[in-house]
């Protein structure tokens, strides 16, 4: 929270104050820049900006990943030319219940690729 700035009498009177948002407004998440202008009845103005920077804590992927054999038991090196599965197990710890992800794996051009149950492989080769 801040305090909205203020402006004192001058000799042309009392000073009014304007500002695009007041203590205690809910801002989205990004960045919003606050702007307050004081003016006197002369038209002389001053202007305070400053900016609210608000993160999100909605997506927080705890993940976790593996290689196994075919047998499921897990291979800590891989040999030449040795067939393995990958897994790659994720949940949102965030705050926000967000059920879908999008995570890239880069594999090499001869890759087979073989999937156990219904992934979304978009962009695959």
């Amino acid at each position: 929270m801040w305090r909205v700035p203020t402006g004192y009498p001058t000799c042309h009177g009392a000073v009014t104050v304007h500002g695009s948002h007041n203590p205690g407004d809910t801002f989205p998440i990004g960045i919003t820049s606050v702007t307050y202008i004081l003016r006197d009845p002369a038209g002389l103005t001053n202007t305070c900006t400053f900016h609210v920077i608000v993160k999100s804590n909605a997506l927080k992927l705890n993940t976790q990943q593996r290689y196994t054999d075919l047998s499921g038991n897990t291979i800590t090196e891989l040999q030449a030319n040795q067939q393995f599965i990958y897994e790659l197990r994720y949940k949102n710890d965030g705050a926000d219940a967000i059920n879908q992800a999008t995570i890239e794996v880069k594999l090499p051009d001869s890759t087979t690729l073989f999937t156990d149950g219904n992934p979304n492989l978009t962009g695959t080769g």
